[in-house]
């Protein structure tokens, strides 16, 4: 996800295809921890369509000052949630 120095923010987006046959419905997205925010998400995907996670990660709430692993897990119409972990924020002093 790159790096930013700590006690900034920074915003990032992650794009997927639904290569499914049905249409992708999420109920809820929740971060791994209190430094990473979901900003925004698109609710329904059709089959074939791209949608998108919009996070925000709080370096200052992470209370480290080095590379810092967080994740978010997408809760939908899937028999498991989904786990997209780790990523990884390069927090400089």
């Amino acid at each position: 996800m790159g790096s930013i120095k700590f006690g900034e923010t920074k915003e990032f987006s992650f794009e997927f295809t639904n290569t499914g046959k049905e249409e992708f419905v999420v109920e809820n997205i929740t971060g791994s921890c209190s430094c990473t925010e979901i900003v925004d998400f698109k609710k329904r995907v059709k089959a074939g369509e791209k949608g998108y996670v919009k996070v925000k990660f709080y370096s200052e709430k992470a209370k480290v000052q080095d590379a810092y692993p967080s994740g978010i897990e997408i809760f939908a119409n899937t028999p498991d949630p989904l786990t997209l972990q780790p990523f990884t924020i390069d927090v400089k002093p």
